[in-house]
């Protein structure tokens, strides 16, 4: 009976064998072949969803009459009044007032009466706006225009700023140290 047991063990664990490793690949998933597919399809998405978001506001600046310079940065931007006071650089601490609205004129915030601080470069607020105000100097009024991914990106604020909103910025530098 033992040896009977035994082959019938054996003939089990050479089954058993067999159908785990058959030679083929069936349902492997070779993920890094499957990363690079998803990663160009998003790469594709997000190409297009700026170029989209770019027309947009080339078609802002075209029906406002305005006339504005593309940054480095991926920006628009103009000086619609100059100053002439000290140039604002990386560590600048720099006051001033601002209004925002979206590319359609919906209004999002405003610094009101008060006086909206940032030190460039090194304290929070979208990359985009520290970028514009290396640009400008004390006294300058400018408008910046920032696409979403220079701005809140894909999510938004989570509060007045939605979904890949284009922000633009009307700001008026007040003082810079």
């Amino acid at each position: 009976m033992p040896i009977k047991l035994l082959k019938a063990s054996s003939i089990l664990w050479m089954l058993i064998l067999v159908a785990c490793s058959n030679g083929t690949e069936e349902g492997y998933v070779n993920h890094h072949t499957t990363n690079r597919v998803e990663e160009g399809k998003m790469l594709r998405a997000n190409r297009y969803l700026n170029k989209k978001d770019m027309l947009v506001v080339e078609g802002y600046i075209e029906r406002h009459g305005v006339r504005m310079a593309l940054s480095d940065y991926g920006f628009y931007y103009r000086c619609v009044e100059k100053g002439g006071g000290p140039k604002i650089k990386e560590g600048s601490v720099v006051l001033y007032a601002y209004k925002i609205h979206l590319i359609d004129g919906t209004p999002l915030d405003s610094s009101g009466t008060e006086l909206a601080q940032i030190i460039v470069d090194k304290s929070g607020g979208i990359a985009g706006l520290h970028e514009g105000l290396k640009l400008f100097s004390e006294g300058d009024s400018a408008q910046l225009i920032f696409t979403p991914h220079l701005a809140y990106g894909l999510l938004g604020d989570g509060e007045k700023i939605p979904s890949r909103a284009t922000l633009v910025y009307d700001i008026r530098i007040k003082s810079v140290q």
